[in-house]
């Protein structure tokens, strides 16, 4: 039985919110995560004309804290897996996110389409969880990804340096389980 509380209602993912962005290098989806849900189905697609294959322009997905800004080295702690095909890649460090967390696309083509869950995104005492599966006109790749932070989680950010997104759209879904 779901009860109305209200503002959300408990047990049923809602529209949080939407972005969309044409001819950008990044698409920023600031302020998403709130306490009014715990849980969030994140749905990203976009393309780009000109490149035969968009992995190799290293689309990532990055974690901002409540201001917006990027995570920084030295206030979290991450461990990050990549199933490729039939190779897995594990990283675990503090490090840059320019290196590490949800490098998100599987090799070829120039469109792709990811559907990423997060779990408990604004703890600052446990770890956060973001699950990515990401399909391209290229092939089908999976990212999971344990972030264990300072602070707590404010949005994400997908970009990608030295080129740009001809479009980019995101679909954010929040739950609240009480």
């Amino acid at each position: 039985i779901f009860v109305w509380s209200g503002t959300v209602m408990a047990g049923k993912f809602e529209k949080a919110n939407t972005f969309t962005g044409s001819s950008v290098s990044s698409l920023t989806l600031g302020s998403i995560f709130s306490a009014d849900y715990n849980f969030y189905n994140v749905y990203i697609r976009g393309g780009m004309t000109g490149v035969s294959d968009i992995a190799a322009e290293r689309p990532k997905l990055k974690v901002l804290t409540a201001a917006g800004a990027e995570f920084s080295t030295g206030i979290y702690d991450f461990t990050s897996f990549e199933l490729n095909g039939s190779s897995i890649t594990d990283n675990n460090a503090n490090a840059d996110q320019d290196n590490s967390i949800l490098n998100i696309l599987a090799t070829g083509g120039n469109t792709f389409s990811a559907h990423l869950k997060v779990f408990n995104p604004l703890s600052t005492t446990f770890y956060k969880y973001i699950w990515a599966a990401c399909i391209g006109s290229g092939g089908y790749n999976k990212v999971g990804t344990m972030v264990k932070s300072q602070v707590a989680a404010g949005g994400l950010k997908i970009e990608i340096a030295g080129n740009t997104f001809d479009e980019i759209h995101a679909a954010v879904y929040g739950i609240k389980h009480t």
